[in-house]
Order: structure tokens, then C-alpha cells, then sequence
């Protein structure tokens, strides 16, 4: 096997964490009452947003909850980095192509990112920061140290906040727990509403590595720097 088909199954592999990770994120809000029920855990690796990991808390451990939420978080930012290293501006060209009304917004990140790369990659999960990251060549270590520490400290917050506030917490989860089928019902539908309206909205994220790859004449990928730079 030649280096350039290893390269290219590594760049697969990332390239499909993206995809499972959006689809995970999918899920979770589809059925997020009954796993606030029934399987906390999965929730939290599925998809630890603010409202899912404060649900959560108080069902799990506090090294179970905090090493969880930080990995899961710090994953997919990390797969959405390396293809914005190896793809540079090929990648986000094709993630403008598939958001639709939200293009500006990723054309506004690009303006300001130089100036706040630092701050937008520690406080803001969000792909579109991370693509850009790489795309931009941010140093890897830098990137992850970041990125590792903003979600650590965003996962510990939600804890404390969990545990101050862990009478309505109580009161709140109670309720889903006694509701979960039907809200599990509505959320779903829900999901699939929000999802035909982004298709019509011309928002189509989930592509293929190939995409990215035409978006140049090349069709190559530049090598990603080592950690070590």
C-alpha cells in the first residue's frame, strides 16, 4: 500500500468522525428525554450540550461526567481541525457551499478569526471555528491546548452550576422522566422538521471527502504539520 492510500484512508477516518459526530449530535436531540431516563450516559457521549449535561449531572459520577463531556467535545473539533489543515481553504469553500443562509456567518468568522483565533477556539464549540483553525494553519499543540482546556473548563462550569442548582435540576428532570415517551415523540418530529428545513434551506453539511477534495485542481491534500511544530 502506498503512503498517499494510507494518507488517504487517515483523511477518511477523520472525515467520518465529522460525520458521526454530526449525526450523534442528530440523534441526541431527537431522543433526548428518554435518555435522560434511561441511559444518561449515552446522552452525555452522544452529545454534551449545556441543557443535556446539566440534565445529566446528577446521575453520574463526577470523573465519569467531566473526562466524558471534555473527550466527546474535544473530538469532533478536532476531526473539523485536521480537515481544515490538510484541505486549507478547499474545506471551508465546501462548508459555505453546504450552509446555506449561514454562509455570512462563517464569511464573518474568517474576518475576525485572526484577531480572536485564540479566545474563539477556547470559549466557542463550534466546526466552523475549528475548520478554520486548520485552515489558517494554527499550530496543532496550540490548537489543542486550546481547544482541551476550553472544554474542560465549559464541562466543569456546567458541573458546579448542576450542583447549585440541583433542587430545580431535580424538579425539571422528574418531569422529563415522567414524560419521556410523548416529549421523546415530539422531539423527534421535531428534529425531523428542523432537518427537511435546512434541506430546503440549501444547508447540506454531511458530504463527501470527495467535495472537498474537487474544490481544487490538485485534488491532493497538503500533509498535516507535525504536533511537535
Amino acid at each position: 500500500m502506498t503512503s498517499y492510500s494510507t494518507s488517504r484512508i487517515v483523511r477518511l477516518t477523520v472525515f467520518a468522525l465529522t460525520v458521526v459526530s454530526t449525526l450523534a449530535g442528530v440523534t441526541a436531540a431527537a431522543l433526548a428525554p428518554i435518555l435522560v431516563r434511561d441511559h444518561p450516559l449515552v446522552l452525555l457521549m452522544l452529545q454534551p450540550t449545556s441543557a443535556q449535561m446539566l440534565l445529566v449531572s446528577s446521575k453520574l459520577g463526577f470523573g465519569t461526567f467531566v473526562v466524558v463531556a471534555t473527550v466527546r467535545r474535544f473530538i469532533g473539533e478536532y476531526a473539523w481541525f485536521l480537515l481544515g489543515v490538510w484541505y486549507g481553504e478547499r474545506a471551508v469553500n465546501w462548508m459555505k457551499a453546504r450552509v446555506g443562509t449561514r454562509r455570512g456567518l462563517i464569511e464573518g468568522t474568517e474576518r475576525i478569526f485572526p484577531r480572536f483565533a485564540p479566545p474563539l477556539i477556547f470559549f466557542v464549540v463550534s466546526p466552523v471555528n475549528s475548520l478554520i483553525a486548520g485552515a489558517t494553519r494554527m499550530r496543532p499543540w496550540r490548537f489543542i491546548a486550546l481547544k482541551l482546556g476550553g472544554c474542560f473548563g465549559v464541562v466543569l462550569t456546567h458541573r458546579f452550576i448542576a450542583d447549585a442548582a440541583s433542587g430545580p435540576l431535580a424538579v425539571a428532570v422528574r418531569w422529563i422522566e415522567g414524560h419521556a415517551l410523548p416529549l421523546t415523540a415530539l422531539f423527534t418530529l421535531g428534529t425531523v422538521l428542523m432537518l427537511f428545513r435546512e434541506r430546503r434551506q440549501g444547508r447540506q453539511l454531511l458530504g463527501s471527502l470527495r467535495d472537498i477534495e474537487r474544490e481544487s485542481e490538485s485534488g491532493r491534500a497538503v500533509p498535516a504539520p507535525a504536533l511537535s511544530e
